[in-house]
């Protein structure tokens, strides 16, 4: 493939914004209300130490009173906030939700319902796979234009390239969507992008890394 090929804009037939009646009630859904606890903000891998006494957490300068399935979302959609990530076997991936619903509803006892934990869940993933300045580190966010910069050149932020997080989140995005009745114009929105991304750009941005501790390196 040409490097022109992969610069040019994507055609709108292509990528249709079938989702932009959607994005309204999912801000809403997202601005908060009875499930707004203190959020990390950013639950890095290397952000957490065990020790004895259970997993601590540090590092709490992105700490916010949000939704509280956005740090749920960490685990669909590769840890977006940070420089260390990877992708995440289905079975822990699984597990980690289910262990994330069942202390959640200790407080929130709608997250006990599965239907209604992962319409939510879905829509903070939603979230992540919208915010395309987490696609470099924090002390250069704030810049909206970084999506339409991918199209330009790709950029590395630790194991990964800025290229290949964005289609691993549009990719993990489809498919949890596809297991909810919900968003489904942003659903479709995602994989268009997806497949007129995957095919313009160099096979080596097609995948993201294993974590090590599943057999990356």
């Amino acid at each position: 493939m040409s490097n022109s090929s992969a610069t040019q804009p994507v055609a709108e037939a292509d990528v249709l914004p079938l989702g932009n009646s959607e994005y309204p009630g999912l801000l809403w859904r997202l601005s908060g209300g009875r499930a707004s606890p203190l959020t990390h903000g950013d639950p890095c891998p290397d952000n957490e130490r065990q020790t004895a006494r259970g997993i601590v957490f540090f590092d709490f300068e992105a700490s916010v009173f949000d939704h509280a399935l956005l740090e749920a979302a960490y685990l669909v959609m590769a840890f977006p906030t940070c420089w260390c990530v990877g992708t995440i076997p289905p079975e822990v991936l699984a597990e980690g939700q289910a262990v994330y619903r069942q202390t959640l509803a200790t407080r929130v006892t709608e997250a006990a319902d599965e239907a209604t934990f992962s319409r939510h869940l879905l829509h903070a993933s939603a979230r992540w796979l919208l915010a395309g300045d987490t696609l470099v580190p924090r002390a250069q966010r704030g810049d909206g234009s970084r999506l339409v910069a991918l199209l330009a050149a790709d950029w590395p932020w630790g194991p990964s390239t800025a290229r290949q997080r964005l289609l691993y989140r549009l990719r993990a995005f489809a498919r949890l969507a596809h297991t909810v009745d919900d968003l489904h114009g942003l659903t479709m929105t995602a994989e268009r992008l997806h497949r007129a991304l995957f095919a313009r750009w160099p096979t080596d941005v097609h995948r993201l890394a294993d974590f090590p501790a599943f057999g990356g390196t």
